[in-house]
């Protein structure tokens, strides 16, 4: 099947605008009376069912529990023509074949995650989702809090207010 549109991974640090363009993405999706799925990890800490943007933009959200079966998400997300994923490093790697065949359905799939620790070692969840030909990565940067330039490519774990070496647990 060819696509209108691709499966889309925005990432990049905390701070850096990935869900802000779920959000759009989401928004001009329904803007052409498609339906819009957006997901939420009950891992998620922010705002349960809303997917929020630092930027002030909200979108509604399902929340997904962490031990949720393949039936029921399949099931939940088959009249979707538009599925977003917030934060998909908080779910497990299960998702990713969920989302793959929902994509080769013809549905359009656009995930939100971080892709690397503090340490700038990269996660599971992010390597999985490069590894897929299908998935169009959109890496975004954040304000470094240093120099207070947009060119920071990771998040800058604190304790107790203070920086995190990338030798500490």
């Amino acid at each position: 099947m060819i696509h209108e549109m691709p499966f889309v991974f925005e990432t990049g640090p905390m701070g850096s605008g990935k869900t802000l363009q779920l959000i759009v993405k989401a928004y001009q999706a329904a803007e052409e009376s498609r339906r819009v799925v957006c997901l939420q990890s009950a891992l998620n800490t922010r705002d349960s069912g809303i997917i929020s943007s630092r930027a002030g933009l909200k979108h509604p959200a399902i929340v997904i529990d962490p031990n949720f079966t393949r039936a029921s998400l399949v099931e939940l997300l088959q009249n979707a023509d538009f599925v977003g994923v917030d934060e998909i490093h908080l779910f497990r790697e299960e998702i990713i074949d969920i989302l793959i065949n929902l994509y080769k359905d013809g549905k359009q799939i656009v995930v939100a995650g971080i892709d690397t620790d503090y340490r700038g070692e990269i996660l599971d969840m992010a390597l999985s989702l490069m590894r897929i030909p299908e998935v169009h990565i959109v890496k975004h940067t954040t304000v470094c809090a240093v120099c207070g330039k947009r060119n920071a490519h990771r998040s800058q774990r604190l304790r107790n207010g203070r920086p995190v070496s990338r030798k500490e647990p």
